[in-house]
């Protein structure tokens, strides 16, 4: 990961289009809307690029998350609904209750799984690799838990840019530690300063030429892979330029250098910077059963492997390039698989190799997210995988059958005698030499009808090494053709030229005058004794014409190893003449005699070394009979022929030593044969102390794992601890504070707890808890205290009652049942309430009643005297006003007032009978009784009552 350093705000006019869509998929969970409304805060309207925010939402809920992030930005939010096409500078929101993939440029929703293994995130991320390669952009914000993690991963595979939120900065930190964690994060900031980071990397325009660099970017290259060999260790000359290219280009963005020239000081002067840019070329991406069809392919291959096996056999696996392990275990899967079939089935035994050292140590620790097993079919699932806090581990007996270890299928030795190799998706990276440098290794590691497993963009080629069994999956099965490893390549290699071709092989391919060397060999092995040239694993590499009269070949699998093809009569010969030559250096002579034929002088001369190919020696076959009819040399005197008695004990005493040559060769090879078998134990034993050394590493694990969870554990105690703490407290302070006697006890009624308030009615001390409540002697006027207070714990029901003390207080008693969480009656609770002032205040308002019904008596009793005494005068008053007209005529005048005078009476008498009726109310001889009224006639009579004053004030 790179800690970015942001060059200032970008001006609008910067901003344009500059070719494919980019596409941010953006992804949070718990404390995700806080983090998501920063950086859209700091999303520009023109960015040019489309955002998709991927959250864990409640499937039974609506969400708002559209229209709160629509407050914080002006580019439109939109929730999706069914399949859209995105567009630039618009933002889309997953919908709760469905997954999100996106497939050119189109969104698609699907229903939400039901399995435990739910990934949105890691899901889109997966999507959004596949359609838009190195547009794509995947950010990872606050949230629990490991989604995105996985695919973040593929996003980098395929050259996009991910991006992780600071933890720091994140309210909760799981999901961008996890994602850091896989190595595969290119940025770590704050959540409002992304937006600006990816702004500046879209617009900035293209660094290098990938597709065709010039020559000064040749060496410039050369100097890269020098630093990284410097200080990583890694040699990547043999990739492909264009890999190389496009993996530094996102180097020289995020660095901001504009070409090579310009990032290599950075490269020398910075370990970190070194070590990101290893990890671009090192794409450790890997899923488990990736490619189902070519693993089912492979599913069918995998019986030949176990055939003709026992349980004292080993069906051996290499995963060259293991990346995180997914794919080891996947076909330790498929073989385990097919073993569990068998009566008696062979051991297995997997090699998973990888120069990545992070990577396959996360293979080692075999552990994986739950996204990265959610394709994984349950029952598969289930038998092979246990899950855990961090997700799901591959479970013990088939970890141990996986050894992981740092290895370079380049420079170092193979591993040999295999079933089966699976190489895929490394080819595909490498220069065609390394590539065939590569399956030559393959060849050589591989049993005779061995299996290859490549990646669906790779292939064997056609140098006859294997033969297809399956050619759309990539398996191959090892051909017989007698193998011959390659010598390493390295850096120290002639470079390869721009079409792929070493140097060597460019000037070959160039036309040149005739030469006259070729034609000067060809008359040499016409005319010359026959010949062949051998290697120092004494294989015939070349032979002349006329050698093959010397050698034969042996029923079965053709062989170019010089033993196998030499009569038996030689081979002693030969052997030790070859062991003098390569060992020592020395040329050597023997004169033998082939079975019924002439006398032959074998000559055997020191190998001559070429640091590309090895050393080779040169056997020459020359026949006696020629030497035996030359003449002497002039000058030479013919040597007297050898007595027939010194002959035979010559020839006695040769046979003698060749018999013992002959006892010490074959002690020398069952010695040989006894190292190999020791070799092989060893073996044996280096690869079991491998593997307890795996498990003592997977035991330490576990055992880290579980001190983990139990710190946990114990942290979660002491948190429950402290606030048991605390609730006693409060319990406490709440009991000293109230006013409220209470009294625990339990089933046997004794004491448990009481607060202070109560030991003014009860004689308590300190040392009465524990004590039975008959045993306290109380101040109230209570008998059967005890008595109800166990009624309670049958009943289940509240007793309340008020008692009175000896001083003449009154409580309200409450007997409550106490009750455990789980409803269990433990117990009761006597709680006591001080009556006193309402009793008082009631028996006040008792008094108070009496003397207000008395007053109302004698209220009644004024009521009707007063009723009488103003009737009578009342009555007279209206009887004079009636004769008044008898004396004679009135005046209009006089007979108004008189009308109103008898208006005015009879209106004081019928107040006078409302009166009567108020009292004859009070004392229930009377009923009320509701009628309609004419208001305006009420409304006149008050007029003619009032209008004689208002007419005097007039």
């Amino acid at each position: 990961m790179t800690q970015a350093v942001l060059p200032e705000q970008a001006s609008s006019t910067d901003v344009g289009d500059r070719g494919p869509l980019t596409v941010v998929g953006i992804g949070a969970s718990a404390g995700g809307l806080k983090a998501l409304q920063l950086f859209f805060q700091s999303v520009r309207a023109d960015s040019g690029m489309a955002y998709v925010v991927i959250m864990h939402l409640d499937p039974e809920r609506e969400s708002r998350i559209a229209a709160l992030l629509q407050d914080r930005t002006s580019v439109p939010v939109t929730q999706v609904t069914g399949t859209t096409t995105v567009e630039p500078d618009h933002i889309y929101i997953i919908p709760p209750g469905h997954d999100l993939t996106i497939q050119d440029a189109t969104l698609r929703l699907q229903e939400r799984g039901d399995g435990l293994q739910h990934s949105p995130i890691d899901l889109f991320f997966r999507t959004l690799a596949e359609a838009c390669g190195p547009d794509a952009v995947g950010v990872v914000l606050s949230g629990t838990g490991s989604d995105g993690a996985s695919g973040t991963r593929h996003i980098k595979e395929c050259g996009g840019i991910t991006v992780a939120q600071s933890p720091d900065e994140a309210e909760y930190d799981g999901m961008p530690e996890s994602a850091i964690a896989t190595g595969q994060i290119d940025l770590v900031l704050p959540s409002a300063r992304v937006p600006a980071e990816l702004l500046r990397l879209r617009r900035m325009p293209s660094p290098l030429e990938v597709d065709s660099p010039p020559g000064d970017t040749q060496a410039q290259l050369a100097q890269i892979f020098a630093v990284l060999r410097g200080k990583t260790g890694h040699d990547f000359s043999l990739y492909k330029p264009s890999t190389i290219l496009r993996r530094l280009e996102r180097r020289l963005r995020f660095n901001g250098a504009a070409t090579l020239e310009d990032y290599l000081p950075m490269l020398r002067a910075s370990e970190t910077e070194a070590r990101a840019l290893v990890r671009d070329l090192l794409i450790s991406v890997s899923s488990f059963f990736r490619d189902p069809e070519a693993f089912s392919a492979l599913a069918e291959a995998i019986p030949a492997l176990f055939a003709g096996k026992g349980p004292d056999d080993a069906v051996r696996v290499w995963v060259v390039g293991c990346a995180t392990g997914e794919e080891a275990y996947s076909i330790a899967i498929l073989l385990n698989e097919h073993a569990a079939t068998l009566e008696h089935p062979p051991q297995i035994q997997i090699f998973a190799t990888d120069i990545d050292e992070k990577g396959y140590a996360r293979g080692r620790a075999a552990i994986y997210p739950a996204s990265a097993v959610a394709e994984i079919p349950p029952e598969r699932l289930r038998r092979y995988f246990t899950q855990e806090a961090g997700g799901y581990r591959i479970k013990k007996p088939l970890r141990e059958g996986v050894l992981f270890a740092v290895h370079n299928v380049l420079h170092d030795p193979p591993f040999s005698r295999l079933d089966l190799i699976s190489c895929r998706n490394l080819l595909i990276y490498l220069q065609p030499a390394a590539q065939e440098q590569a399956i030559a290794t393959f060849h050589y590691a591989l049993r005779s009808q061995g299996l290859l497993f490549l990646g669906s963009a790779e292939s064997a080629g056609e140098s006859g090494r294997f033969v297809p069994v399956a050619r759309a999956s990539r398996i191959y099965r090892r051909n017989a053709t007698p193998h011959r490893v390659l010598p390493r390549l390295s850096a120290a290699d002639p470079p390869p030229q721009p079409d792929g071709r070493p140097a060597d092989a460019v000037a070959m391919s160039r036309p040149h005058p005739f030469a006259y060397g070729p034609v000067h060999l060809r008359m040499l092995e016409h005319y010359a004794q026959a010949s062949l040239v051998v290697d120092e694993r004494l294989e015939v590499v070349h032979l002349s014409g006329r050698a093959g009269g010397y050698l034969h070949l042996a029923e079965g699998e053709p062989s170019h190893a010089l033993m196998d093809l030499a009569p038996p009569e030689l081979r002693m010969e030969l052997r030790t003449a070859l062991y003098q030559a390569f060992a020592k250096g020395l040329p050597t002579t023997r004169h033998l005699r082939l079975d019924g034929g002439a006398p032959l002088c074998l000559r055997v001369n020191p190998p001559v070394g070429d640091e590309r190919a090895g050393k080779f020696a040169l056997v020459l076959f020359e026949e006696e009979a020629l030497l035996e009819t030359e003449p002497a040399a002039e000058g030479e005197a013919l040597e007297d022929p050898p007595h027939p008695r010194a002959v035979a004990r010559l020839e006695e005493e040769l046979r003698r030593i060749e018999e013992q040559l002959e006892s010490t060769i074959a002690a020398r090879d069952r010695t040989v044969e006894e190292l190999q078998s020791a070799n092989q134990e060893l073996l044996s034993v280096n690869e079991e102390q491998k593997a307890a050394a795996e498990e003592l590493e997977t035991s330490r694990e576990e055992i880290q794992s579980i001190n983990e969870e139990l710190t946990t554990i114990n942290q979660e105690h002491q948190s429950s601890i402290e606030e048991l703490k605390r609730t006693n407290a409060d319990l406490q302070n709440l009991i000293e504070s109230t006013e409220i006697g209470t009294i625990f006890l339990d089933r046997a009624m004794r004491i448990r707890r009481f607060t202070p308030s109560a030991a003014t009615l009860f004689n308590f001390v300190a040392t009465d808890q524990g004590r039975p409540l008959a045993h306290i002697t109380h101040r109230l006027d209570y008998a059967d205290l005890v008595a109800d207070a166990q009624s309670v714990l049958t009943s289940q029901e509240r007793i309340e009652r008020e008692v009175s003390s000896d001083a003449g207080e009154w409580y309200i008693l409450r007997i409550n049942p106490y009750r455990y969480a789980e409803g269990e009656i433990d117990g009761a609770v006597l709680t006591f309430f001080d009556n006193t002032a309402r009793r008082r205040v009631q028996e006040e308002l008792r008094e108070a009643k009496i003397a207000a019904e008395s007053a109302n008596l004698l209220k009644g009793s004024f009521l009707a005297t007063m009723s009488h005494e103003f009737r009578t005068p009342l009555t007279a008053m209206l009887g004079y006003s009636e004769l008044l007209d008898l004396d004679g005529p009135l005046t209009t005048p006089q007979v108004e007032k008189i009308e109103r005078i008898k208006v005015c009476g009879w209106h004081l008498a019928s107040m006078i009978d409302e009166i009567l009726t108020f009292a004859k109310l009070d004392e229930g001889c009377e009923t009320v009784r509701y009628e309609k009224v004419d208001a305006r006639m009420i409304a006149r009579e008050a007029k003619v009552l009032v209008e004689p004053s208002a007419e005097a004030k007039d």
